[in-house]
């Protein structure tokens, strides 16, 4: 499974500050968060 972030996941979260639904952005940021620590490890 390729971890990574693609254009089409970004497009699915673009309208949730716009339309005031910026809990839901949540999961995303928890996602890029362990993206994250993963990538620092890698990167030591």
């Amino acid at each position: 499974c390729a971890q990574h972030l693609n254009i089409n996941l970004q497009m699915n979260y673009w309208p949730a500050l716009p339309c005031d639904l910026s809990e839901c952005q949540e999961p995303l940021f928890d996602y890029i968060s362990s993206l994250a620590v993963n990538g620092s490890k890698t990167s030591k």
